[in-house]
Formats: structure tokens, C-alpha cells, sequence
């Protein structure tokens, strides 16, 4: 698993679907999707849900806010797949992946205790473009989370927050 996410309603487990592809340009890191498992205070797995996320390389990582009893997963994601799929219908095989910074969308999805799925397009990744980054910087006890932003050699660090 790549992230433990301990709350007051439940532990979960996230894990990404990956794969390599070697050539001679290199070596590309694919991930097709999140996979988050929701466990009891025993240890029993209630269940486990698939949210779609096609991205590679430096664009595989993802940022997370706890907030309301909610889970809030902050990622990269290709504008084709917010206009031609929904969070629960996609096909894997149809769905695009996204390589650049510049292009792609930045996505919210957020995750109830039930397992519930709701997907937003945040912004459009142009000029400043959010670079996932697997450090979590919550701020203001816990209403805003700190986002790695670059645009060509420069960085800068935005908040982004859920209200109340």
C-alpha cells in the first residue's frame, strides 16, 4: 500500500494500480487507478472501491485531506476522461493517460465512510500547474492543504481549502 489514512470513521488503505514500460526512450510509470479499502476497528474489510486515475511519471501522486468524514484525494487527471466518463462508469481500456504537467486537470475526488464517490474538476492546469507531491502539508488545523505548484524552473506553494 502506498498510504495508511487512520480516522475517526474507519483506517483505509490506498493502493495504486501500476505498471512499468521500458524502451529506448526510457522507462515510463503508469498508474490506471486508486484503490482504497476501508477497514473496521477489528481488522475486517467492509469494502473497497476503484476511483479511476490514468497519469505517469511525475504525475502519480496524489494528495489527501481529511475533513467532515470525508476523505478529499487531490490528483492529476486528462481532461478527456472528466468529459467522456463519470467516476464509476469508465473503461479502463478508453481511458487516457496523462503525461505533462500543462493539460491536465486538477481533480477532487472525495470518499465518504460508506464508500460513496463524488469527482470535481478544480482547475485547469495552465501557466502554474499542480505537481502531486506524496508529502501532505494540512494546515489551520486540518481546513487547508498546501499544493506543490511549478511552472517551467519555478515553484511556488498555494493553499486550497474546503471551507468549513
Amino acid at each position: 500500500f502506498e498510504e495508511i489514512i487512520t480516522t475517526d470513521f474507519g483506517t483505509f488503505l490506498i493502493e495504486s494500480h501500476s505498471y512499468q514500460i521500458s524502451s529506448n526512450q526510457g522507462i515510463n510509470s503508469y498508474e490506471r487507478e486508486l484503490l482504497v479499502s476501508k477497514f473496521d476497528d477489528s481488522g475486517k474489510m467492509e469494502w473497497m472501491k476503484i476511483i479511476p486515475k490514468f497519469t505517469a511519471n511525475g504525475l502519480n501522486e496524489f494528495n489527501y485531506l481529511v475533513k467532515n468524514r470525508k476523505i478529499y484525494f487531490f490528483y492529476a487527471e486528462h481532461p478527456k476522461n472528466l468529459e467522456k466518463t463519470t467516476i464509476t462508469d469508465y473503461n479502463p481500456k478508453k481511458y487516457q493517460p496523462i503525461k505533462n504537467y500543462n493539460g491536465s486537470f486538477l481533480v477532487c475526488t472525495s470518499l465518504d465512510e460508506k464508500g460513496s464517490l463524488e469527482r470535481k474538476e478544480v482547475f485547469r492546469n495552465k501557466g502554474w500547474c499542480y505537481d502531486p507531491s506524496a508529502t501532505n502539508i494540512v494546515l489551520d488545523n486540518g481546513k487547508t492543504l498546501l499544493l506543490r505548484m511549478i511552472n517551467d524552473e519555478s515553484e511556488r506553494y498555494d493553499k486550497i481549502s474546503l471551507g468549513n
